[in-house]
């Protein structure tokens, strides 16, 4: 176990007690496994020495419980539930089953002990799951949930409670989503261990959820619907107003509703309201919001819904038609003369030039091997031009 993490599980179960008269009242079985890490001390203690007010007052609602411990021996439970010595019993309204609950396998110890504690199970009795933790589940919300629904056909319908460190908390080794998501399945309790009197809260609207769910079962829960999955456009930067509706949502006892919009993807507290419906500004982003509704007589039940925050998508048309030409543009300078040509061959061996006065000058006579062709005038791109006599050379 690690010194640094908290985790609390409970399971709980009404029972009747075996007068004549417990015998006609409703049945809740409640389970709880209990993390005696270091740094679970405090939490352990709160939690142990407000077993009999709560169990006492799930009692006075006309109930009759039986819990379910599963804790290691320093979890002494003082009288009259439990005798103060470790480990105790006090069938059949309390069971210690002994085991070591750490900050990450109490939804493992649930399933693993169910054998011990199945004794104290009956049939009818509403089941209660409650986890107290300051640190995630290694076992993910849905495999729990199945294996748990397999132990025993009787488990269908359980309320799963979770009182962990919440996602804005910071006490906590890590936020305990997977039991806030069991929780938002079910139905049940989600409670902030770290907040300020955040265990004596949630134990004390534990009794109140009892008495709702099976000392006044005869009330129908009502059904949640947060409305159709969304996809917008947004922008980076920016923020979209998306109206959140749950007024499909209703209760077929025709009671008011209260609603509760939570922001699941950041955490965000939850908006609490009359109107099934609420207005708020996102970013870009997929965003996961939880409607829970409440009926006047405590019942709840929860939805959800996805609002999915897109960019403008960026479209390359095709290219367009080419333009006209343009006009020609100014000439250039004009550039510089270069050096004048000499009286060499211009072909060497081959012909030889020899300059001239004028068009009608008479050649001189050619060199040996060598005759002549004629006065040609040759002209510079600049207009200066110069007669030469070309001689060709006889093979």
């Amino acid at each position: 176990m690690r010194s640094l993490s908290r985790t609390l599980v409970m399971c709980f179960s009404v029972v009747a007690f075996p007068s004549p008269a417990m015998a006609q009242l409703p049945q809740a079985d409640i389970i709880v496994a209990l993390d005696t890490s270091g740094s679970m001390q405090n939490e352990m203690n709160q939690f142990i020495g407000s077993l009999n007010s709560l169990i006492n007052g799930i009692q006075q609602s006309g109930v009759d419980v039986h819990l379910i411990l599963i804790a290691g021996y320093s979890a002494c439970v003082p009288p009259p539930l439990g005798s103060g010595n470790c480990p105790d019993e006090n069938l059949p309204l309390y069971r210690h089953v002994v085991d070591s609950v750490d900050n990450n396998n109490a939804l493992a110890k649930i399933i693993e002990r169910f054998p011990q504690y199945s004794g104290s199970l009956r049939a009818g009795a509403k089941k209660f799951v409650t986890v107290i933790s300051d640190d995630e589940s290694d076992m993910s919300t849905s495999t729990f949930h199945l294996q748990f629904l397999a132990l025993d056909a009787d488990l269908s319908g359980y309320v799963f409670n979770a009182i962990v460190a919440g996602p804005l908390s910071s006490c906590g080794a890590a936020f305990g989503r997977r039991y806030y998501d069991l929780a938002a399945m079910t139905g049940g309790i989600r409670g902030d261990l770290c907040q300020p009197n955040g265990m004596s809260l949630a134990l004390s609207e534990m009794i109140t959820q009892v008495d709702q769910l099976v000392a006044n079962a005869d009330n129908l829960p009502p059904i949640a619907n947060a409305g159709d999955d969304q996809i917008l456009i947004g922008c980076a930067g920016c923020t979209t107003t998306v109206l959140l509706d749950g007024s499909a949502s209703f209760d077929a006892d025709e009671g008011a509703l209260q609603y509760a919009w939570a922001n699941v993807t950041s955490g965000a507290l939850p908006l609490n309201s009359t109107s099934p419906t609420a207005t708020i500004a996102l970013g870009l982003g997929v965003h996961r919001f939880q409607l829970t509704v409440t009926d006047t007589g405590g019942h709840s039940s929860s939805d959800e819904v996805i609002i999915d925050i897109r960019a403008v998508p960026t479209v390359t048309g095709p290219p367009g038609p080419i333009g006209p030409q343009g006009e020609t543009g100014p000439a250039g300078q004009q550039g510089a003369q270069g050096p004048a040509g000499s009286d060499a061959n211009v072909l060497p061996g081959t012909a030889i030039l020899r300059p001239l006065s004028g068009p009608n000058a008479v050649a001189p006579a050619p060199p040996a091997s060598y005759a002549l062709m004629g006065n040609f005038k040759l002209e510079k791109p600049t207009g200066e031009s110069k007669w030469f006599a070309v001689y060709v050379k006889i093979e």
